[in-house]
């Protein structure tokens, strides 16, 4: 208890101080669990509208529930109501090619064996033969019998083929293998394959990944990195143009060391 003037002074100045930096502690955290909830309510608010626009048009309740699952889908993968979103789409069309073939390499590298033979920068443009597709519950993905021509590697959702039990995360990895690379054959599925939910996957196109595979075998060796014998022999050319400029110095220098000694 504060006994003369300094020390109640104190205690005021205090109190002030631990009371503000308390109310400003509840304030943040207030608004904080608001930003959370924020981008969920939302959505609710916007796709309670377009429910009430479904039903006043009269659309079945079976296509209601496939728009909801497929914007629910969207939500889910931050491609709509996302701050990301409006600023990635601010960005040139160049630049937000390369973000997207950031993050096509990535799920590339680990799903796809061949990626390893491949420098960085040479994964970086391997990524422009994939693409994102979305697949509704039920939907087929690759159909029984018909031609291999891409890969499909899954980001999020499930997938099922005929004949296996597990749920596979990439499928028809094996066209492109690097026996692919060297010799193009054409194969076929064995089974279906279907979406058992909302899915988001990955297809890499075997022509173009081949295609852009073959480019760099002119340049450089996908898995060592060797450099083309043009440039050894342009290289042993500029070495023996400095010896035989070293040569015709050394032959200046003697040719006047020997008239000074003759004057």
């Amino acid at each position: 208890t504060p006994v003369n003037l300094p020390e109640r002074v104190f205690v005021l100045i205090f109190m002030f101080f631990a009371l503000s930096a308390f109310a400003i502690s509840i304030a943040l955290i207030t608004q904080s669990f608001f930003k959370l909830s924020e981008r969920k309510k939302t959505f609710n608010e916007e796709y309670v509208a377009l429910r009430l626009h479904l039903q006043k048009t009269k659309v079945s309740e079976a296509v209601q529930g496939r728009v909801k699952s497929y914007l629910t889908h969207l939500f889910d993968r931050r491609r709509i109501q996302a701050k990301e979103a409006n600023l990635l789409n601010l960005l040139p069309e160049n630049l937000r090619e390369e973000v997207f073939r950031c993050q096509a390499s990535h799920h590339m590298e680990q799903q796809l064996p061949v990626m390893s033979s491949f420098r960085r920068s040479q994964r970086l443009r391997l990524a422009a033969a994939a693409a994102t597709c979305d697949f509704m519950p039920g939907e087929t993905v690759v159909h029984q019998g018909e031609l291999i021509d891409a890969a499909w590697i899954l980001m999020s959702g499930q997938l099922h083929q005929d004949g296996d039990e597990e749920f596979p995360s990439v499928v028809h990895a094996e066209c492109l293998g690097q026996e692919q690379l060297e010799h193009e054959t054409c194969e076929y599925s064995e089974g279906k394959v279907v979406a058992t939910e909302m899915s988001e996957v990955l297809k890499v196109d075997k022509a173009n990944f081949v295609q852009i595979a073959k480019s760099f075998r002119g340049n450089v060796d996908p898995v060592r990195g060797t450099r083309r014998p043009e440039l050894k022999r342009s290289m042993s050319g500029i070495s023996d143009d400095r010896a035989l400029r070293d040569g015709s110095d050394e032959n200046t220098m003697r040719a006047t060391v020997a008239v000074m000694s003759t004057s």
